[in-house]
């Protein structure tokens, strides 16, 4: 069945033609065959694309030797969100043996984001936090399968991001997907090191620089295994992200290894931050990259460092660029921070837009979009974030550009 939300002017909308993409598994993971009652032969193919056309319709599959597990929306064959009642079981099996490379990315997404949603849970209820054991076999077969392409192996091992997993929340609780998001990460990387390991020395290499899909792909999984080492706890992986820092001849792994160390505590992140200004500090577009991997980092004292870098050579307010990779990276993209109980973040927001909006009214409206959703959280933050927008609709000097939006915002 499907739904359609009525839009202005579209009260009661028509179904949609869905081009439904599906495949059946058996038990083994092998495909089954596609025969609609009323055919004489199956499908020649073990994908096929349904006609949805209704606001609700049956489609009988017959002759099945054994029950199916159907994957469904093969290569995202329409843009819908699907509602499903497949267990974490099968969503697990269709990580490891869909022959659909797009569904075993989502498989494999959606059982990720329902542990992580689940150890929220528990961490809200005070529960001592353990993580399946599913996932860490899974993410070892994926690990395991050299015959899968790199790119997808990289997509696959990512985890959800904080934003993304709020987004799937009715009330986010930004504290406890943070916590829950790096437990799963540092178990992952406790256990399965080894993988890891051998993983990124098996993609390690002395080679020159090529810019081609093969190479992108394995920088990709690379970077993705040295994330989860250092995540790891061991501090030579701390050693082995600075070497790779020293030794990169192209951007993509040492933005990686500067990212993964300006989250570290200790001398060695203020030193990799400062040698990596002073080797980049001619080039303006890689200035903004160092800008915003600080303002990105979850580290506890980064609005501190922030401000901070405000007041730095590298950063002019009159310059949007450099707002948006400081000032909007933080905001929008530090949700552990930017969010942080005591309101710090939606004041510091607050103050930069009033700032910004007399130099340039259109980027300060745009830095407004942080505050978009105060509606969403708890009732703490949403009394702080309705504060800080308050604090900039009473200013009276205010833009037609920045009133227009924090006065809808504030009658949402």
């Amino acid at each position: 069945s499907q739904s359609c939300p009525p839009t202005p002017g579209q009260p009661d909308k028509a179904p949609l033609h869905i081009p439904f993409a599906i495949g059946l598994l058996d038990k083994d993971g092998e495909s089954l065959p596609l025969q609609l009652a009323g055919e004489s032969q199956p499908y020649p193919d073990e994908t096929r694309v349904l006609s949805v056309t209704e606001a609700s319709q049956t489609f009988e599959f017959i002759n099945l030797p054994s029950e199916p597990l159907p994957s469904v929306l093969r290569g995202f064959s329409a843009p819908v969100k699907l509602n499903h009642d497949l267990s974490n079981h099968q969503l697990a099996f269709l990580m490891a043996n869909d022959k659909d490379s797009f569904n075993r990315w989502d498989a494999g997404q959606k059982l990720v984001i329902n542990i992580l949603l689940g150890l929220v849970n528990d961490i809200q209820q005070q529960n001592q936090l353990t993580l399946s054991p599913l996932l860490i076999s899974q993410f070892e077969q994926v690990l395991a399968d050299d015959k899968l392409d790199p790119a997808l192996v990289a997509k696959m091992l990512a985890l959800p991001s904080e934003n993304y997993l709020a987004a799937q929340m009715d009330t986010p609780d930004v504290d406890a997907i943070h916590e829950a998001r790096e437990f799963v990460k540092r178990s992952l990387a406790t256990a399965l090191k080894s993988p890891f390991d051998a993983c990124y020395q098996r993609l390690g290499s002395d080679k020159k620089y090529d810019f081609n899909a093969a190479d992108m792909a394995a920088r990709s999984l690379k970077n993705l295994c040295l994330s989860y080492l250092v995540a790891s706890g061991d501090p030579m992986q701390i050693q082995r992200c600075l070497r790779q820092m020293k030794q990169a001849d192209n951007m993509t792994e040492l933005l990686a290894g500067l990212k993964l160390m300006s989250n570290q505590v200790g001398p060695e992140r203020d030193h990799a931050l400062r040698a990596f200004y002073e080797q980049w500090k001619h080039d303006k577009q890689v200035v903004d990259k160092w800008l915003a991997v600080q303002a990105s980092s979850t580290l506890p004292d980064t609005l501190f460092r922030v401000k901070g870098l405000m007041q730095h050579e590298a950063f002019n307010i009159k310059n949007p660029n450099n707002v948006r990779a400081l000032i909007g990276m933080f905001c929008r993209n530090n949700p552990v921070n930017f969010h942080a109980k005591d309101g710090s973040g939606y004041r510091f927001l607050a103050e930069q837009i009033l700032t910004l909006d007399k130099l340039n009214p259109q980027v300060a409206a745009r830095m407004l979009g942080a505050l978009n959703s105060w509606r969403r959280y708890d009732e703490q933050r949403q009394a702080l974030m309705k504060q800080a927008l308050e604090s900039i609709a009473a200013e009276k000097t205010l833009s037609a550009d920045v009133y227009e939006i924090v006065t809808k915002y504030l009658a949402s």
